[in-house]
């Protein structure tokens, strides 16, 4: 596990530094309980381009399953919040295959963070639920 945290700092830090004009990289500290489950992690990173209105994730999760960010999707960029949405296949210990939807919320001026996940599938019913805060880099 050591070794996915260390490989997820050296993969933020070279999305950090991908030099994109009008990128925003929000490197988010979340308050993560037992009750997650593992589906939601510690650190997010969203790199956010409002003008190309695109943005990639990176997580623990989606680290260890794809060895890197993945696209989202920007479900909303308001003057208060914005919103991204994604994806992601995963085995559960049990071995089941899920689908994982997942949404953060950042509030802009207080760099407050939600992020949610819901099992589509298997084993896990409801949804999980954690907050945190982000620091922005440009």
């Amino acid at each position: 596990m050591r070794n996915g945290v260390f490989a997820m700092v050296m993969v933020a830090a070279s999305v950090a530094g991908n030099g994109q004009a009008g990128a925003e990289v929000y490197d988010c500290a979340i308050n993560v309980g037992a009750s997650q489950n593992g589906f939601i992690t510690n650190r997010y990173i969203f790199d956010f381009d409002a003008q190309a209105a695109t943005v990639t994730v990176l997580d623990a999760v989606i680290q260890d399953q794809n060895k890197g960010p993945i696209a989202a999707k920007v479900a909303s960029d308001t003057a208060k919040k914005l919103g991204f949405t994604w994806s992601i296949r995963l085995s559960t210990t049990t071995g089941q295959t899920i689908r994982m939807l997942y949404r953060a919320s950042v509030i802009k001026a207080t760099k407050a963070v939600q992020v949610s996940a819901e099992a589509q599938g298997g084993e896990y019913a409801g949804g999980f639920d954690a907050r945190g805060a982000c620091k922005l880099s440009n």
